[in-house]
């Protein structure tokens, strides 16, 4: 069987990153460093138009650059249809914003992005959840939405990881790549397992 970083760079496994801000922007330039084919997912035009004219991410150094050479060379698409990102890809990162609106945790981007996610998974597929969420929410909002929607069971049909980024404005690539070593978790063993042969591909180290 042919490994999962042979997949990756092949573009056998395609991975699509939802949301391309502060968070999801510098781990869609990690797996294009790494010579991945990846999809940028996000509903802001502005953005995607700013990555396109090599414009975006001004604060954090080699992302914009990655960006254009992935684009040129065919490597890095962009979109807003977060539907069609889940069906042509086999690994989904969730890094949409969750922030405190009211004094209470606000999910809606991340019900967005899953509920499009649930609607193209697949049997074999990998979801990843990257922003700092209250525990539990993982496996009792996120699973559920995935599950309902496509009809498919965690870690019997698919993977779900939780993996929270840790990252300061500046240096974000560098400690996606060698500073902090990634935190995994996962619905079950498979998962977690799934999750430290995909996060050594881009990691120095693993919790």
């Amino acid at each position: 069987m042919v490994g999962l970083k042979k997949q990756i760079k092949s573009g056998q496994k395609i991975i699509a990153i939802y949301g391309l801000g502060n968070v999801g922007g510098p781990i869609a330039a990690a797996w294009l460093r790494k010579n991945a084919t990846v999809i940028g997912v996000d509903i802001s035009k502005d953005l995607l138009l700013n990555i396109k004219n090599n414009s975006s991410h001004k604060k954090e150094p080699y992302i914009s650059e990655t960006f254009t050479k992935g684009l040129r060379k065919k490597k890095f698409s962009l979109t807003n249809n977060g539907v069609k990102a889940s069906i042509l890809s086999s690994i989904k990162f969730v890094a949409v914003p969750v922030d405190i609106k009211h004094n209470k945790i606000n999910l809606n981007a991340l019900l967005s992005a899953t509920t499009s996610i649930s609607k193209g998974l697949k049997k074999g597929d990998a979801v990843i959840i990257c922003p700092s969420l209250p525990p539990g929410t993982t496996e009792s909002t996120v699973k559920n939405v995935l599950e309902k929607n496509s009809k498919l069971k965690a870690e019997k049909d698919f993977y779900l990881i939780y993996n929270p980024e840790r990252i300061f404005e500046g240096r974000a690539l560098q400690d996606i790549e060698e500073n902090y070593p990634a935190i995994v978790s996962g619905i079950g063993k498979n998962s977690i397992t799934y999750a430290e042969k995909l996060l050594k591909i881009i990691k120095i180290k693993l919790s």
